[in-house]
């Protein structure tokens, strides 16, 4: 079976800094891993590179069975990465957004309108589509931004600090969405610098502590 993501030695350089020093792991499709770190110490940097955001100095990084450095068009159409922070006009409902960003990973007609559906009814979104994003918790802005990662039907998601800033309930709330996409079979990379927000969620941990593996 093909891994669902298999990081290969990779190394980034912000001048004399190595911000990712030499790390490699693996995830195996359905598999939970919670990437854990103090704040600086290489989680989303590694996540960028592995997102295609960001290119290693050296190393590679394999999505799939695909290398995100000759291949980062169909990388990106296997992954979906929630950052730790994210914009959206306030003033757009929920069901305009998830729309634009439908149509934007090329879905059209019946597929968009039922993708968009189905992401809004596993996010438990569907009862407020025409609800300003303004107007949503903090829970639901997280409900919604996993449903936008979630668009193009990924085979890993790279979620970046998902439960920051949550409230007891939205973390449970979280914690079970996750589960269900893992169930699916879908590869969850999930960092945290808190390790008891992943313990009852994780398969795997990868610890990070300036830029290497522990």
């Amino acid at each position: 079976m093909t891994s669902a993501l298999e990081i290969r030695g990779i190394t980034k350089r912000f001048g004399a800094m190595k911000a990712v020093d030499d790390v490699t792991f693996s995830l195996e499709p359905g598999e939970i891993c919670g990437f854990i770190g103090p704040n600086g110490a290489g989680k989303t940097t590694t996540m960028r590179i592995v997102s295609t955001l960001e290119l290693p100095d050296s190393g590679d990084v394999f999505v799939d069975g695909v290398s995100v450095l000759t291949s980062a068009r169909e990388v990106r159409s296997r992954l979906g990465f929630m950052p730790d922070s994210y914009g959206a006009y306030g003033a757009t409902t929920i069901a305009e957004y998830l729309d634009f960003f439908a149509r934007a990973h090329g879905l059209r007609g019946k597929a968009r309108s039922q993708t968009i559906a189905g992401v809004m009814d596993f996010t438990s979104l569907h009862p407020l589509a025409g609800k300003h994003i303004d107007a949503l918790s903090k829970g639901m802005k997280q409900r919604l931004c996993l449903a936008k990662t979630l668009l193009n039907d990924p085979k890993l998601l790279i979620l970046d600090e998902p439960a920051a800033g949550l409230d007891p309930r939205a973390r449970v709330e979280l914690r079970e969405l996750v589960s269900a996409l893992s169930d699916t079979g879908k590869a969850v990379l999930l960092s945290s610098h808190i390790l008891t927000e992943l313990a009852e969620v994780c398969d795997s941990v990868a610890v990070i502590e300036a830029g290497r593996l522990q």
